[in-house]
């Protein structure tokens, strides 16, 4: 039987409030330990928050891996795509990528020379018009897509080169947009690469 007993309490015009407070169960070191806590106070951050990930821009694409050409999705106007890769659209890209971001695009064409991009920089690299021909690329983020600008001069006509690289949300597919304006004449190729087995 439980007995109600009456308390009283002489106090002065003070008035304390008590909070109400929940219980809360915190895994630690492979325990759990109930902990009370105030209504209304202050959540601890997630992990997340604590590293500044949330809220942030979103992760960079990891464009690293051995690609292979979906040729029926593709769309090839210019003999001028990736230059010094064996060819506009080649059927094999390995791409590696740097935890700075930068990347090396490579071939297993004969011949084939290696496209460096360096993020927030320049970058001599291949251009179109022969094997000797260079052109400064500059490198930047725009959101999700990797922007890649170069210009130079090739038997006296000048050229401008832009590509785009973007990666699909399942990092299953890369794209290319890349828009060659040579002579004043501009073409675009259109690449899609499927990421190959492994």
């Amino acid at each position: 039987m439980i007995q109600k007993r009456s308390f009283f309490f002489t106090v002065a015009p003070l008035v304390v409030v008590v909070s109400p407070v929940v219980v809360a169960t915190v895994p630690l070191d492979g325990a759990t330990v109930v902990a009370p806590r105030a209504i209304g106070a202050l959540e601890s951050p997630l992990p997340e928050q604590q590293s500044g990930r949330v809220g942030t821009v979103a992760e960079r694409p990891n464009f690293s891996g051995t690609w292979r050409l979906d040729a029926a999705a593709s769309e090839v106007a210019s003999p001028e795509g990736l230059a010094g890769l064996g060819g506009p659209a080649p059927e094999n890209l390995y791409i590696t990528q740097a935890r700075n971001g930068a990347l090396i695009l490579s071939s297993r064409v004969n011949g084939a020379q290696p496209r460096n991009y360096i993020i927030g920089g320049e970058n001599p690299l291949p251009a179109p018009g022969g094997e000797d021909a260079r052109m400064t690329m500059s490198s930047r983020w725009e959101g999700l897509n990797l922007v890649n600008e170069g210009s130079g001069e090739v038997a006296g006509d000048s050229f401008v080169v832009r590509e785009v690289m973007s990666l699909s949300p399942d990092g299953r597919t890369l794209r290319f947009e890349i828009t060659a304006t040579l002579a004043g004449t501009e073409a675009t190729n259109s690449l899609v690469y499927v990421r190959a087995e492994r």
